[in-house]
């Protein structure tokens, strides 16, 4: 099915079609929102409200962007209306759980060599806890373009940005990652 057929389908009010969209974005969209929420419940709960989102507004897709960049809009808004919430009732702990995608990755990783089980698991902390230790903006446009694998493109559109601000702040946001693991393992492993 094109995405134009997709969308016609789901301006009809297709169910299948609808399931489709669920298969096909629901992973992209969790990791959006785990990249900005950091809580594994939070980012479930936003998901669920993106779609359901998505569903209510499929008649005012006016086919201008990509359908993947309209989702990936809707996604980020919904977590940022999450976190204004979030900030008036109390402050967020911001954590990343063991059950983001870079465990997925890894663990597919370690099944292919068990020797490399251990490493691979301190490697994973470490690289959780350093991208968590990223000021928000970072960490979003690391999950959307380097996990996630969404053009500088569809990141900058996705963030109502210039591809120029967007490559820029990809940049900043690598450079950053490094250093804070280049600190770590200077302070663990000399």
């Amino acid at each position: 099915m094109t995405e134009k057929e997709l969308i016609d389908a789901l301006k009809k009010g297709d169910t299948l079609a609808f399931n489709n969209l669920v298969d096909t974005y629901s992973n992209i969209v969790y990791r959006i929102c785990i990249g900005v929420l950091v809580r594994k419940e939070d980012a479930e709960d936003v998901t669920q409200e993106v779609f359901t989102k998505i569903y209510l507004n499929i008649q005012s897709f006016q086919e201008k962007s990509k359908l993947s960049t309209w989702i990936y809009r809707i996604a980020m808004n919904q977590c940022n209306e999450h976190l204004r919430k979030a900030s008036r009732k109390k402050r967020i702990n911001k954590t990343i759980t063991s059950d983001s995608t870079v465990t997925h990755q890894i663990a597919t990783a370690q099944r292919l060599n068990p020797d490399f089980q251990l490493i691979a698991r301190e490697e994973q902390e470490i690289i959780l806890h350093a991208i968590n230790s990223l000021p928000e903006k970072y960490r979003i446009v690391l999950t959307l373009n380097a996990i996630d694998g969404i053009s500088y493109k569809e990141v900058a559109e996705t963030l109502n940005s210039s591809l120029t601000a967007t490559e820029s702040l990809l940049y900043r946001a690598k450079q950053q990652l490094k250093i804070v693991l280049s600190d770590f393992y200077a302070k663990n492993y000399n």
